[in-house]
């Protein structure tokens, strides 16, 4: 985000990226849990933080960090995504829980969804979250009533779903030994696969941007696609 990189590491490591040549971390705060995953909103890190919950730390300042608010999980949280007023934490015990961050120093949870698989990677965009849903592939979400969420698609990719990225009227899907699975969402009632691009090893997370997919694919580094 901007001049910085902010990578969760049993806490919240800040890494001056202004000179790509020469990063180098600016700031770092311990978290009680053990943080998997992080999302940046404005001035906030929203990190999903194992057994700890949710933890929102103020950024404003990125050499001087600080924790604001915290919800519990009910379960280990695994994967986080932001938008508008809403976070949205997906956890080991299948679970996708909505939480009301407007008040990043209380936030609240508004509601949760049983899934068919942990919640391993998230993507919110307008009315609907895409769950990368481990064993049980792609799952589409209407959140639009977050109250009352639905469950409205869903599809096999195969192998183990571990993160999504939306671009369009498709999804990209990391799903480890099987490569990267591309998503046609334009239904997101009918979802159908439209194309696989096997990787030279296991893909964990996926970047979608400018016509290229950028991979991180485990002990074999770095692919563009």
């Amino acid at each position: 985000n901007g001049n910085y990189a902010y990578i969760v590491n049993s806490g919240l490591s800040i890494f001056d990226i202004s000179n790509p040549k020469i990063p180098f971390e600016s700031a770092a705060i311990s978290t009680l849990g053990d943080a998997q995953d992080v999302f940046i909103s404005n001035k906030f890190a929203y990190i999903a933080d194992g057994f700890n919950g949710l933890v929102i730390v103020d950024i404003s300042n990125p050499k001087d960090p600080f924790t604001v608010g915290r919800l519990d999980a009910s379960g280990n949280a695994l994967s986080i995504y932001s938008q508008g007023r809403y976070a949205y934490v997906g956890t080991e015990n299948n679970r996708l829980i909505i939480a009301d961050v407007s008040n990043p120093q209380e936030p609240k949870k508004v509601s949760e969804i049983a899934l068919s698989g942990i919640v391993r990677g998230l993507y919110a965009q307008d009315r609907y979250v895409y769950v990368a849903c481990d064993d049980a592939g792609l799952v589409v979400i209407d959140v639009m009533d977050a109250v009352n969420p639905k469950q409205i698609g869903t599809i096999d990719t195969v192998g183990k779903a571990l993160a999504v990225r939306v671009a369009g009227k498709y999804a990209y899907v990391a799903d480890e030994q099987n490569g990267l699975v591309i998503i046609d969402v334009s239904n997101p009632q009918k979802l159908s696969q439209v194309g696989r691009y096997a990787a030279s090893g296991k893909v964990y997370d996926v970047h979608i941007e400018g016509g290229y997919g950028y991979l991180v694919v485990g002990d074999k580094g770095f692919e563009v696609v």
